[in-house]
């Protein structure tokens, strides 16, 4: 998924001064529970995973079907000097932003998106401990319509996040801002006008792209099987495939495992390279959601890649 874009239901701006056009700055990871498989079994999902210094820090999300239903959840995993913790994220959220570590490398911002609104979080990395807040009742809205995105830190450590009008307004309500506007707040949550915008920059780094369960997923038909060949997108669903020229027939590599934020995923080193442009010549260790059928499209996930090499379209 894009930087968080929704309609919020809110009606007048408190007095708190907008500063500098904001560059675009998307959150360094997205995360969230995968949907739930039809049949008994645990899915998993992992974010991408960001770093700074010796700290390192990823999205968990679990869907486990069971004879009680679907349970899904989320944690955020932080690995920092040998030792790793696990901080339970909200229940009543679907999709969450690791947005930025701070400048000090202390604390992270979170955001989450909801039906009703986005909230955002400043976690100290020490402790996990999160006081979320709503970003309609800190700017003062109600009954207005905005698209807000969580932007980072300032070099002074404080929050920020843009406010635009709004993507998909309501026809009854009005937009909560009209041009572009960049906030931020200090630790008590109070509106400043101290920083620029524009000089924005991320003080974390990707370092491992976002992954899935593929092998042990409950819904697989059959066992998994090695495969060579191209590995292409193009238009429609799914938007990844591989051409086998051999066998002169395509799989489908399935999205339907993924959390809303994360609609494609692959393995290393396929991940963020296969393009409309790109296309990569791989093993793959692949394993089937559907079973093989002329004329059919397969739907299937990939384990693991091997021997890569990449051309141009």
């Amino acid at each position: 998924m894009s930087p968080l874009r929704i309609g919020i239901v809110i009606l007048m701006i408190l007095s708190l001064a907008p500063i500098a056009a904001a560059k675009e700055l998307a959150p360094l990871a997205y995360g969230g529970a995968p949907p739930c498989s039809k049949h008994h079994g645990t899915r998993e999902f992992h974010s991408v995973v960001v770093q700074d210094g010796d700290v390192s820090a990823f999205i968990v999300g679990i869907a486990r079907q069971d004879a009680a239903g679907c349970h899904q959840s989320a944690v955020i995993r932080i690995d920092a000097a040998g030792a790793t913790k696990t901080f339970p994220l909200p229940s009543d959220a679907d999709d969450f932003e690791i947005v930025d570590f701070s400048p000090d490398g202390s604390r992270l911002f979170l955001a989450e998106e909801k039906s009703d609104g986005v909230r955002i979080a400043e976690m100290p990395i020490a402790t996990g401990e999160m006081h979320w807040q709503d970003v309609s009742d800190l700017l003062g809205w109600n009954d207005c319509d905005a698209t807000v995105e969580p932007m980072g830190f300032t070099s002074d450590g404080k929050l920020t996040l843009r406010a635009r009008r709004a993507v998909m307004a309501s026809s009854t309500r009005p937009n909560c801002v009209n041009d572009e506007q960049t906030y931020v707040f200090d630790a008590r949550w109070k509106g400043t006008t101290s920083a620029d915008g524009a000089s924005l920059k991320h003080f974390g780094t990707r370092i491992l792209p976002a992954s899935q369960t593929c092998q042990s997923d409950p819904d697989l038909i059959g066992p998994c099987f090695q495969v060579h060949g191209r590995v292409y997108a193009r238009n429609g669903s799914p938007t990844f495939r591989i051409w086998l020229s051999a066998e002169q027939r395509v799989l489908g590599i399935s999205q339907r495992a993924l959390p809303p934020s994360e609609p494609n995923v692959m393995p290393a080193p396929l991940a963020g390279k296969v393009s409309f442009d790109l296309y990569g010549y791989a093993d793959l260790l692949v394993c089937p959601f559907t079973p093989q059928q002329e004329h059919v499209t397969q739907m299937i996930c990939i384990e693991s890649v091997s021997n890569v090499t990449f051309g141009s379209r």
